[in-house]
């Protein structure tokens, strides 16, 4: 109102100027007074474009003034409302108007935002309204009870539906001595750093956590080779794990911090005398020992039958919580160990060839055809022993021969072994 009447006041005096003009006042006074009226005229100009501007910029803005106010009878409170805008690249990238009553903010798409309206105590709906077609649209009801409010949603645009999801509500109420406001989301506690998490829950008033290591990171597994140590996996207040920001609790809930560390590092474990290759030909006893004497108290064993007499009580395989045992990783000693191992059972009939007969045939055959010293290294030098479909042996094997002055050299003797145990046959013997 001031403004208009200092325009009428502007407005009058370019009129008496006017006035004076028509009434031939003289050329002389008008040329005085020639500066003063263009100073006057070029205030007025200045004056109504600043005004046009002015108004044009509310008319352009009107849809995204946030009238503060819906006071209906009584005292007005603060209700907050923080925006997680999802961004879409391509299509749907309409902006948003939120509205309550006669209040209401533009949300430009894709930007996070906060918005702030006061509102009497009662209920109240929250609209969501597409900026270019008010026929998409959702919204989400509110009561306002005597606190300031806190409020978070995320939403999403689609070409026929606006999403509204629930980030929280944080009323601010009165809270008893014991009791403890959530003041950040559960998803933001997840894959920090367990350190950092207890710290922030100890900040809020926390009382009673309790840290949970999962020691489950095995870096040959690429399900968790990814995962950081320290990292928390969940965390749950007076066993619930659907809280939010807002959320009250008492001081001394229960807190359980769970949290990824690596599979090595469990003091539960430990580490294993042999393994599934390393414990290979050993005599299954001295292994089970050796587990037993290591903390393995649940120990079972499998037999698997031999012709080869050699291969009597010696280990074949050892499997912990049913997996090949690795001699650089550790197990608890609760875990279930599996010892397999050989029994001998020779051939019944007089015409199969048993390797123990098949070594010795070979060993005889060498001695005679070396007589001052041939030894075959069964143990660690077999190269290579096959059973043909006609019963015969194929062998090759590292051997240490004697010359006669004495000196010994290594080589590797190889040949073909048929017949029985009774009468084994050495054939094709020729050394490297």
């Amino acid at each position: 109102m001031e403004k208009e009447k200092e325009v009428e006041k502007v407005k009058e005096e370019v009129k008496k100027v006017k006035e004076e003009v028509k009434k031939g006042v003289k050329k002389e006074k008008l040329f005085q007074n020639k500066k003063y009226l263009y100073t006057i005229v070029g205030g007025i100009v200045a004056f109504l474009l600043i005004m046009i501007i002015i108004i044009s910029l509310n008319a352009t803005n009107k849809i995204d003034r946030n009238d503060n106010n819906d006071s209906g009878n009584g005292k007005n409170f603060s209700v907050k409302i923080h925006i997680d805008f999802t961004k879409n690249i391509i299509f749907s990238k309409y902006d948003v108007i939120i509205s309550v009553g006669n209040q209401r903010k533009r949300l430009y798409h894709g930007e996070n935002a906060d918005v702030e309206f006061h509102l009497g105590t009662g209920s109240y709906t929250i609209n969501f309204v597409n900026a270019e077609d008010t026929s998409i649209k959702n919204e989400k009801n509110i009561n306002v009870n005597d606190n300031d409010i806190d409020i978070g949603y995320k939403i999403s645009c689609y070409n026929n539906r606006i999403e509204v999801k629930d980030l929280y509500f944080d009323e601010n109420i009165a809270l008893n001595e014991n009791e403890i406001k959530m003041t950040t989301d559960k998803s933001s506690l997840i894959r920090k750093n367990y350190k950092d998490v207890i710290n922030e829950l100890e900040k809020m008033g926390f009382s009673n956590i309790i840290e949970k290591p999962l020691y489950d990171i095995d870096t040959s597994d690429i399900d968790t080779f990814l995962i950081t140590e320290g990292e928390v996996e969940s965390v749950t207040i007076d066993s619930k794990d659907d809280y939010s920001r807002g959320t009250v609790f008492q001081k001394d809930a229960e807190v359980i911090v769970s949290y990824h560390l690596k599979s090595q590092d469990d003091p539960e474990k430990v580490s294993i005398p042999y393994g599934w290759l390393s414990g290979k030909d050993i005599n299954y006893e001295k292994v089970e020992q050796a587990f037993r004497d290591a903390g393995f108290n649940h120990i079972v064993t499998h037999t698997k039958s031999s012709a080869r007499k050699i291969n009597e009580n010696k280990v074949y395989d050892i499997k912990i919580g049913g997996e090949s045992a690795e001699v650089d990783k550790k197990y608890k000693t609760d875990e279930e160990v599996a010892i397999y191992y050989y029994t001998y059972k020779p051939r019944v009939s007089e015409t199969e060839l048993d390797t123990y007969y098949v070594h010795k045939a070979f060993e005889e055959y060498g001695e005679q055809k070396y007589k001052y010293g041939f030894k075959s290294h069964w143990i660690t030098g077999i190269k290579e022993e096959r059973e043909n479909t006609d019963g015969s042996f194929y062998i090759k094997v590292e051997v240490t021969i004697t010359n006669e002055y004495g000196a010994d050299y290594d080589t590797v003797a190889e040949g073909m072994v048929s017949g029985s145990n009774a009468n084994p046959k050495v054939t094709n013997f020729s050394v490297k």
